[in-house]
């Protein structure tokens, strides 16, 4: 018996997450004390991005410790962030599990650019409804519909205004403020990959585009398609803009902070993953020898491990662009 209703049970229970996600911005269980720093603090902000329950957007930015090669590359940086659904918690699992291993020099990331590279991880963008394993934030609105292009054209609520929230502004101000290359939202659960909105699409409210940029879209998009179509087989490439999903981070990533940026779905048959405290209870009640979560764990990290390949892909790719590589068929080609 693999006590999947029992899961089921915690996973709807707010008492059982109350007291595991504070424990996770409390004790840092990702071992990457070190690294973690207030959003504010590399941003200059006027005010720290505190949530409505007092909660720190923090962000762990690993710079890579031993670049594989002497010769002389411009640095590069990355985000990788999670979480801005609260109760995606599978996503948060992943940008965290990412971090680690790109700090202690294990992943495939930590080859890009002959190593010359950092990354600012955020896996916690929405810590109040994380605790309270929730979609939206303590304010009951949707922070991936409060951003600003195209805000307002979604069924959620998007807020009073684009980046009415704190934790929206401390993710704009990181992107306005830090130079990335490319960016990653990742979310739960569908076979998705969302890019931005096409200016092909011609949808009222979109900037006006030069003929450069929209070349540049088009490198990225054709990139975000052939490794998808080669390393994430069955999965589908939307658009914010196709979805109505206005105000969404990828949106406001491209658009307003010339970042190409994706939001990354990680594909599972159950959407909201809890951790820690529903685990232990089960592995408690689970007869031995069953080792559900053994095998549980090891599939997962297969997975992972694919989307961190596909990342590297991308990142490798995003380099190119922003290097001022010209020739389409040079980007979708190396590999």
């Amino acid at each position: 018996m693999e006590l999947t209703w029992f899961r089921y049970l915690l996973s709807t229970t707010s008492l059982a997450l109350w007291l595991v996600a504070p424990s996770a911005f409390a004790k840092d269980a990702f071992g990457l004390d070190s690294y973690k720093i207030r959003a504010e603090m590399l941003t200059k902000s006027e005010k720290p991005y505190t949530t409505k329950y007092g909660n720190s957007i923090n962000v762990y930015a690993v710079a890579n410790s031993q670049p594989t090669s002497t010769e002389k590359k411009q640095h590069v940086r990355f985000l990788i962030q999670g979480g801005l659904h609260g109760n995606e918690l599978l996503a948060s699992e992943f940008v965290a599990w990412l971090a680690k291993r790109f700090a202690n020099g294990e992943s495939l990331l930590n080859t890009l650019n002959n190593g010359n590279i950092s990354i600012d991880f955020v896996p916690y963008a929405n810590p109040d409804g994380t605790i309270q394993f929730t979609r939206y934030n303590s304010n009951q609105i949707n922070l991936n519909r409060n951003f600003d292009v195209l805000w307002g054209v979604t069924r959620e609520n998007p807020g009073p205004s684009p980046f009415s929230e704190n934790e929206t502004r401390a993710i704009r101000d990181l992107v306005l403020s830090r130079n990335y290359t490319a960016a990653v939202d990742v979310h739960g659960f569908v076979n998705w990959i969302v890019m931005p909105t096409s200016p092909s699409e011609g949808l009222k409210g979109l900037p006006k585009v030069t003929a450069e940029r929209r070349k540049t879209y088009d490198l990225w998009a054709s990139a975000v398609k052939s490794h998808a179509a080669k390393q994430l087989p069955g999965y589908e490439i939307k658009t914010a803009g196709e979805l109505k999903d206005g105000g969404a981070f990828e949106d406001f990533t491209w658009w307003s902070g010339g970042v190409p940026a994706i939001c990354l779905e990680l594909f599972t048959d159950s959407r909201h993953v809890l951790m820690s405290f529903a685990d232990t209870i089960i592995n408690i009640l689970t007869p031995k020898g069953i080792n559900t979560r053994d095998r549980a764990a090891r599939g997962q990290s297969d997975t992972f491990i694919a989307y961190e390949s596909y990342i590297h892909s991308l990142f490798q790719d995003a380099i190119k662009i922003d290097s001022g590589v010209e020739n389409k068929r040079e980007i979708v080609s190396t590999r």
